[in-house]
């Protein structure tokens, strides 16, 4: 009775043991032979929206700060990350800057409209950047096309149109311009929060008025 008890038992342990392996090596295969979506593309390229990000989150402390110290050091560092990131535009318009307050007008010219191209829009800013670049290599009635077209997309930009015609002497224009920004801004439920600028800007449209 005691050896049939025994052979009872090492069947048992043996099945047992042999019903682990099993199960073993389904989980296995179940692991190695996971079904793939093949519709699914992962890319390990980043993307254009990745390089900015990343531009955004690891240069441009540096980059801001370096235009406002030192904008030659400025050119310098941004051509160096622009060989790694040649299709951020962010990068380009900050470097147009960078070479316009060390008045490299062309260079400038060149960075923001190649800036523009990779964002795939015209800014305001970078328009009126443009003008102004454009002002003061000599290309007056050229600039004054960028003036507009940036006061077109924000109405802000007439105060770069205002002064560019102040400098050319024609005050009514100037005047024109200048009362077009005040309107805009007197209607704005936030003016209290620039009310200083909008004290100076109804004072300057009164001195003009004069000259009339």
């Amino acid at each position: 009775m005691k050896i049939i008890a025994r052979v009872f038992i090492t069947v048992f342990i043996i099945n047992v043991v042999v019903l682990l392996f099993m199960i073993f090596d389904v989980f296995k295969e179940s692991k190695i032979n996971f079904p793939i979506d093949d519709s699914i593309e992962v890319s390990e390229t980043p993307t254009k929206r990745d390089n900015e990000m990343y531009v955004k989150t690891h240069f441009m402390y540096t980059v801001d700060s370096l235009l406002k110290r030192n904008p030659k050091h400025a050119v310098s560092y941004i051509t160096l990350i622009l060989k790694d990131y040649p299709g951020v535009g962010e990068l380009y318009l900050n470097r147009g800057i960078a070479h316009y307050r060390l008045e490299n007008y062309e260079e400038a010219v060149n960075d923001f409209e190649k800036g523009m191209k990779e964002d795939g829009y015209e800014s305001a800013q970078t328009l009126a950047y443009i003008g102004w670049a454009k002002a003061k290599k000599g290309e007056r009635e050229n600039a004054l096309k960028y003036l507009l077209k940036a006061e077109e997309i924000q109405t802000n930009y007439g105060l770069d149109v205002a002064r560019f015609y102040e400098q050319e002497g024609k005050t009514k224009k100037a005047l024109e311009y200048y009362q077009k920004v005040f309107s805009v801004w007197n209607r704005d439920p936030n003016r209290m929060y620039y009310i200083d600028d909008l004290d100076k800007l109804e004072h300057k449209i009164t001195t003009l008025k004069k000259k009339l």
